[in-house]
């Protein structure tokens, strides 16, 4: 009898330091998961910025004098402006 009370309570603190470190574990989820959101929102701001400024420069083209540099600018804003969408 001594020994399956002992059995008991043993095997009842093993499982409470496993519940334990359940809760850390979900904790410790968490907080990754804030830290990760955080840097992925810096990321998509800088990516904002990245494309106002091929949108700016998208809009300046037709200062550019020269039909064909006209062309290759706008293609190159186009697909600039079209990755910053993308990855957004």
């Amino acid at each position: 009898k001594a020994k399956a009370d002992e059995q008991a309570r043993l095997a009842a603190e093993a499982a409470e330091r496993e519940r334990i470190m359940a809760l850390k574990y979900g904790q410790l989820d968490v907080f990754k998961l804030d830290v990760i959101a955080r840097e992925l929102k810096v990321l998509d701001d800088e990516l904002g910025v990245v494309g106002k400024e091929a949108k700016s420069m998208h809009q300046d083209v037709g200062k550019i004098k020269g039909y064909e540099d006209q062309q290759l600018v706008t293609n190159h804003t186009n697909k600039m402006i079209d990755q910053c969408t993308h990855l957004r």
